[in-house]
């Protein structure tokens, strides 16, 4: 089966002068009109690789989540070059049975299996990057981006691995 690959912007927010900002995000177009995020985008909020999805009619960018693959999306922003911390977590995050999926100037975002446990991840992120107050991480699909709350979609899951 051949499988189509396309680009799409999502939206990610909205800037201080009211202008919506989107982001390009790599997918995998299935034939029932949903997609496959085929990494964790760095600043769109609820979406990780491997997760589905379909566009909600009407409203550009916007998405509904129909399948989650199992991926933890972690964000890491700094105000130096992210290169830097690159050496020090992608080998940590590989041990975890993650991997890097964006580097660019001062983003690295990497996807992480939900079943490396959050403690783990956790773990491996706040002792990598403690003490340095020029980078800080946070999950991109475990809260909800208007209240905060967990978004427990991780909860009763199956214990088939993620994809």
């Amino acid at each position: 089966m051949n499988q189509q690959h396309s680009i799409i912007q999502l939206y990610a927010g909205t800037r201080p002068d009211g202008e919506r900002v989107y982001e390009k995000v790599a997918v995998r177009v299935e034939p029932d009109n949903r997609y496959v995020a085929l990494h964790s985008p760095g600043f769109v909020r609820g979406l990780a690789r491997g997760d589905a999805f379909e566009l909600v009619e009407g409203r550009p960018g916007a998405f509904s989540v129909t399948e989650r693959s199992g991926n933890l999306a972690v964000r890491v922003y700094s105000r130096v070059p992210a290169a830097a911390w690159d050496s020090v977590l992608t080998p940590q995050v590989t041990q975890l049975e993650g991997r890097r999926d964006i580097l660019s100037d001062l983003l690295l975002v990497y996807s992480l299996p939900l079943t490396a446990g959050f403690d783990s991840i956790e773990a491996a992120f706040d002792q990598a990057l403690s003490g340095s107050p020029d980078v800080r991480w946070s999950y991109g699909n475990v809260y909800d981006e208007r209240t905060g709350a967990p978004l427990n979609w991780w909860c009763n899951r199956a214990s088939a691995p993620p994809a």
